[in-house]
């Protein structure tokens, strides 16, 4: 009876002793994605449609003649407005107000190709490249230079954006869940909360992929800069 005793009581402590290892093992598990930093900078891959390459006046945009979708305009900065992203362009047709996504933007006067969305009286940049001669229209669509300042390539969770605790240019992974009542405004989760994003284009991945994502914080929701697949 005492070396059933002893097995048992054996039994036991050896069950106690191999719970108490899992335990630790479980509760220090990360919460959320747990997907690593970018090792190199977002960049957004090619759109599977691309704009058309002819080149549209402002004249037509502030006339109604294109009142949404994207256009491509070849033209230069003339100054800035109250706005720090809000610049005013010209094509020589008309001026109009373009809104960057970020700080990266071209100096006044520098003849640039702009490919963005009409959205009201503005033009939302998706991306903007150097040209030549803006009379000519691109054969590729605008693609942004490398930002000469890039952002520091630690993830920034969503709950820090969500409480104030972040800085104005972040990188985030998750992934989109569903969209909002806004055709460029989708629902974005890290697993540490859920905040909208605003992409310059209708080139958005699909829900459910896994991303980063490179953007500025506005208010209560993210400008998308570029975003990437994270098994790129």
């Amino acid at each position: 009876m005492r070396v059933c005793a002893s097995k048992s009581i054996i039994s036991r402590l050896t069950l106690l002793l191999a719970v108490s290892l899992l335990i630790p093992m479980c509760s220090s598990t990360p919460t959320g994605p747990g997907f690593p930093p970018p090792t190199g900078p977002i960049v957004t891959p090619p759109d599977p449609t691309p704009p058309n390459l002819s080149l549209t006046p402002v004249s037509d945009i502030l006339s109604g003649s294109v009142v949404a979708g994207e256009v491509i305009l070849g033209g230069a900065l003339t100054g800035p407005t109250s706005d720090s992203d809000e610049w005013v362009f010209s094509d020589g047709t008309g001026e109009i107000v373009l809104d960057f996504p970020s700080d990266h933007i071209p100096a006044v006067g520098t003849p640039i190709y702009v490919l963005g969305t009409v959205s009201s009286s503005e033009i939302d940049v998706a991306d903007w490249e150097p040209a030549t001669d803006v009379t000519v229209p691109p054969t590729q669509p605008p693609v942004t230079p490398p930002d000469p300042t890039p952002p520091n390539l630690t993830l920034t969770p969503v709950s820090d954006v969500l409480s104030g605790n972040s800085p104005h240019e972040v990188i985030l992974a998750g992934e989109l869940t569903g969209p909002t009542s806004d055709s460029d405004e989708w629902v974005f989760s890290d697993g540490t909360g859920e905040i909208v994003l605003d992409f310059p284009s209708s080139n958005i991945p699909a829900v459910g992929t896994p991303i980063y994502v490179h953007g500025t914080v506005s208010s209560s929701e993210i400008d998308v800069i570029a975003w990437k697949p994270i098994s790129s």
